[in-house]
């Protein structure tokens, strides 16, 4: 696993805030990037009780599956939640609130890694990295909103400035976009 040190309780808590509070059936799921730490499929697999899942669909190769994108659902694990929330500002990963299980969530946002380029050319949308996720998100059309936001009730990421978290829900125009300062 990951040396880091543990994360500052204060920009937990604030962290933890900016997630919201969540209502009954709402799960909290993390969409976690191996390829960003390559210690989170090991840390996933020591917490046995965790419930994670590949995004990725198909039988992967072994050298694939250690960099692909997890979907971990958190909501009872809040060592694993702080674990990865010391990754803030790094781009471990981004956080989906969703009233679904974690074999839905997966089925859901699956349709979304599918993306073409202007002359197109298949890509992978890495929407699970917040990196790409707040740059693209203001672009997509309301097509690509209901798909990426689907039965997810909001997503929080970091923004360019780690003492802010970006949360895009689902509006009455479309995706909501609210900046939510950390400290």
């Amino acid at each position: 696993m990951s040396a880091i040190p543990p994360p500052d309780p204060a920009r937990v808590a604030a962290l933890e805030a900016a997630l919201g509070a969540r209502p009954d059936g709402v799960r909290l799921f993390a969409l976690a990037d191996a390829s960003v730490n390559d210690a989170l499929p090991a840390r996933f697999y020591a917490d046995h009780t965790l419930p994670f899942d590949c995004l990725l669909p198909g039988d992967l190769t072994a050298e694939v599956f250690r960099r692909s994108p997890f979907v971990a659902d958190v909501t009872d694990h809040p060592e694993v939640l702080r674990w990865l929330l010391g990754g803030w500002g790094r781009a471990w990963a981004t956080y989906a609130l969703a009233r679904s299980t974690l074999r839905e969530l997966v089925y859901r946002l699956r349709p979304a890694l599918d993306a073409r380029a202007p002359d197109g050319v298949p890509m992978l949308f890495r929407f699970y990295d917040p990196r790409v996720l707040r740059v693209a998100a203001p672009v997509l059309t309301p097509a690509q909103q209901r798909t990426l936001l689907g039965t997810v009730e909001a997503f929080v990421c970091e923004s360019l400035a780690p003492e802010v978290a970006l949360r895009l829900s689902q509006g009455a125009a479309g995706a909501a976009r609210a900046e939510v300062p950390l400290g």
